[in-house]
């Protein structure tokens, strides 16, 4: 590590990234601010990652490796929190990469706006323009479950003292971990800036996180919800918020929309949930909005029969428009 100070700590979580490691890190080395650190957080991988990450550190002394067992991202990235010494952390998946100039203009915007997160663009998100600062928890928590703002945690600039003295960390075990850390942030009334520049660039792989969706998968995102549902209810938010229309649509369009594909267990686990959870679209303050699910499934599910969607998935679409129709 050089001798100075960094000004950002990039921190940058693996699990068996062998075949595309590099390529994250060379995107990191070349960033036009010289004073970041580079954190590689290795989640217990088991292929030759470690050795590769140990070889990348050896090349530049901004370098650090840290590991721990196999638990998850969260739970690695919160190792990587614990390690900085940045006053302003941005976190990268080890897929992905960060345009050359990406660290100095997010922390350039952090610093001009003194705010606690700069959100910023990255190239495969598109989201509605944010105002020039925001801080108002039920808007800004409403703006996270419709899409203004982006759940994913990556192609943001966080305030380090800002997370230290609130507490906040990742949810350790479960794969969707962004939302909740985020949810956290604005309860405790972060003040975010856009930056309207892309300074990310995603690579969704068929076998990543994102795109590998099974039963653990479905039982995270809902064990995801009910930790977001908990901490909005202390916080005396969970009605102002659209949680229970985020949950619905998160079964609607990432569950049943991209995750079905003939496998009889998903399915039933996806329906048992849908039934447990029958309590919060009862609760759903506007019977317009319940209405609006209710059309948008209906639709979705006309767009997939007349493209020739097979017969399990559309039995699973019927079943669910009838569940949200109770």
């Amino acid at each position: 590590m050089p001798s100075g100070s960094p000004q950002v700590s990039v921190i940058v979580p693996f699990y068996n990234a062998a075949g595309f490691l590099r390529q994250c890190t060379d995107s990191l080395a070349r960033q036009t601010m010289g004073d970041i650190e580079i954190l590689l957080v290795d989640d217990g991988s088991t292929d030759q990652s470690r050795t590769i990450a140990e070889g990348i550190a050896a090349e530049d002394r901004r370098i650090a490796v840290l590991e721990q067992t196999h638990i998850g991202p969260g739970a690695a990235r919160n190792r990587g929190l614990e390690a900085a010494r940045a006053p302003y952390v941005t976190f990268v998946d080890s897929d992905d990469e960060i345009t050359m100039d990406g660290c100095e203009a997010m922390l350039r915007r952090a610093v001009e706006s003194r705010v606690d997160i700069v959100v910023a663009k990255m190239h495969t998100w598109r989201r509605p323009a944010l105002p020039s600062r925001l801080r108002f928890p039920a808007t800004a928590i409403r703006g996270l479950y419709t899409g203004r703002i982006s759940m994913t945690a990556c192609a943001k600039l966080y305030r380090r003292s800002f997370l230290e003295a609130h507490g906040i960390r990742f949810p350790p075990t479960i794969y969707i971990e962004d939302r909740h850390f985020l949810l956290q942030c604005l309860i405790a009334g972060a003040l975010l800036a856009p930056l309207e520049q892309v300074v990310y660039r995603r690579h969704l792989r068929p076998d990543s996180t994102m795109c590998r969706i099974g039963g653990k998968h479905v039982m995270d995102a809902t064990a995801a919800y009910e930790l977001d549902a908990a901490l909005l209810d202390r916080a005396g938010l969970l009605s102002a918020c659209g949680y229970q229309a985020a949950w619905a649509t998160l079964v609607v369009d990432l569950y049943l929309a991209r995750a079905i594909t003939g496998n009889a267990v998903l399915r039933d686990m996806l329906a048992r949930e849908v039934q447990r959870q029958q309590s919060l679209f009862r609760l759903l303050p506007e019977y317009r909005l319940r209405r609006s699910l209710l059309t948008g499934a209906a639709g979705r599910l006309r767009r997939d029969l007349a493209g020739g969607t097979n017969l399990l998935l559309t039995r699973v679409w019927l079943h669910l428009v009838q569940l949200l129709s109770l």
